[in-house]
Formats: structure tokens, sequence, C-alpha cells
């Protein structure tokens, strides 16, 4: 799915909700950039914004324990991404970032009702109705 001539935001928002949410029963992979052979949270988000990127280059320096929440800052700063406050209500599209551990940052995608995100314990991308955890940060693709 690739998004062709100029798409509207909303519209653009919605495709990136929707391949998160295709890539659900996809193995759990660390550093997975496939839906062939797996993905982790941040391949998962970086499967769902590949058409709006530009081929920007997703980062690959990090571990399961990592911590560090200028990273990801740094990168959607480089994006048609801007960051929201993370205490909004979501909409399908935007990229929301928990902690589930005070060394661990995890991306989920917000689609339609649900959340999409890769489940390290379950072994696959998943969906599930409620954020685990509150959200630490968040962006929304504002258009280029």
């Amino acid at each position: 799915m690739h998004f062709e001539g100029k798409a509207d935001v909303q519209t653009i928002r919605e495709m990136i909700g929707l391949r998160a949410q295709q890539a659900v029963g996809v193995r759990f992979r660390l550093h997975g950039r496939s839906l062939e052979t797996g993905l982790d949270c941040v391949g998962l988000t970086a499967y769902a914004i590949k058409p709006v990127i530009n081929n920007i280059t997703i980062p690959r320096h990090y571990t399961l324990r990592f911590d560090n929440i200028a990273a990801p800052q740094d990168f959607f700063a480089n994006t048609d991404f801007s960051q929201i406050d993370s205490n909004c209500v979501f909409q399908s599209g935007d990229i929301i970032l928990i902690a589930p551990s005070c060394q661990q940052l995890h991306f989920l995608i917000k689609h339609s009702q649900h959340y999409v995100h890769a489940h390290s314990a379950l072994r696959r991308i998943v969906e599930t109705n409620d954020l685990p955890f509150d959200a630490i940060a968040a962006w929304r693709y504002k258009g280029s």
C-alpha cells in the first residue's frame, strides 16, 4: 500500500493505522523489519509509516532495555510528524510511546478503536483495546 498522489492528511493517518493493523499476527523479532521475518515495535512503526517518511533511516541501535526518549523525539523531528499531547484522545495513525518499566520504551499505533503493538511475551504483533501503560509521548502525521 502506497500513498499515491496528494491524499489528504486524514486519509494518510487512517492508512498508517490500517498498515499497523495489517501486521497483526506477524511474529515478534527484535530489530525485525519485515512482515516475513518479524517485527519489533520500532519495526512495526517503520512499516506503518514507511510510505510517508521519505526513505529516512530507521534506528537500529537499541535493546529491549532502552530508555533514551530523546532518540524517538530526534527521529520524529526529521519527519512530517508532530509531537502531540500524550494525554489527548488518540486518533487512527497516531504513534504512542509508553514506558512499561523505568528502562524500557515501547511504541504502539492507534488504529480505529484499538492499539497495535509488538508483544514480546506473546511473540507476535497484537491488537489491544487499551493502552497498557500511560503514554509518555505521542506523534501525529501533520502532512508535508
